[in-house]
C-alpha cells in the first residue's frame, strides 16, 4: 500500500510543472527538489514528521487528509509563504509559483491519502462479505 503511494507520488513529482524562471526561481524548480531542499527536513520525504519535525510540534503526516483537512489551499499557501508558529515563511526563498506548486503537491497527496483510506474501508467490507459468504450454509441445487 505504501509502495503504491510512493509510486504515485513519484509520478506526480516527475511530471510537475516548472516555476516561472523570471521570479526567485532556483535551478531546482521542480516540486521534488523544492520539497527535498525546504520541506523534507521537518516533513520527511513521505510527509511524516522527522525527529526535527516532531521536536517542532508536527504530530501527523502533512498529507493525512482526515487530520489536516481543515486547512484550505489559501491557508496552506499563506502558511508556506509567511510561516506559522515554528515554521518559517519561504517568501524570500521560493517564488510564488514554487509555493503554489508545493501547495498543489500537498493537495494532490492529501487526495491520495483520502483514496487510500477509502480503499482500506472497502477492503474491510469485502473481507467481511467474504467471511459472511464462507459462513453461509450450503444450499442444494433446485432442479426442475
Amino acid at each position: 500500500m505504501k509502495n503504491r503511494f510512493i509510486i504515485i507520488a513519484s509520478l506526480f513529482l516527475s511530471t510537475s510543472s516548472l516555476a516561472d524562471e523570471t521570479q526567485k526561481s532556483t535551478p531546482e524548480s521542480s516540486v521534488v527538489s523544492i520539497w527535498n531542499k525546504h520541506c523534507k527536513k521537518c516533513h520527511g520525504s513521505d510527509g511524516y514528521p522527522t525527529k526535527i519535525g516532531k521536536r517542532l510540534g508536527i504530530d501527523s503526516n502533512i498529507f493525512d487528509y482526515p487530520k489536516n483537512q481543515k486547512s484550505d489551499l489559501t491557508q496552506l499557501f499563506t502558511v508556506i509563504n509567511e510561516g506559522s508558529g515554528k515554521m518559517p515563511g519561504f517568501s524570500k526563498k521560493l517564488s510564488t509559483d514554487d509555493i503554489k506548486t508545493v501547495v498543489e503537491f500537498i493537495e494532490y497527496s492529501r487526495l491520495i491519502f483520502k483514496i487510500k483510506d477509502r480503499e482500506k474501508q472497502i477492503d474491510a467490507v469485502l473481507e467481511k462479505i467474504g467471511e459472511d459468504y464462507n459462513n453461509l450454509p450450503e444450499c442444494n441445487s433446485v432442479t426442475n
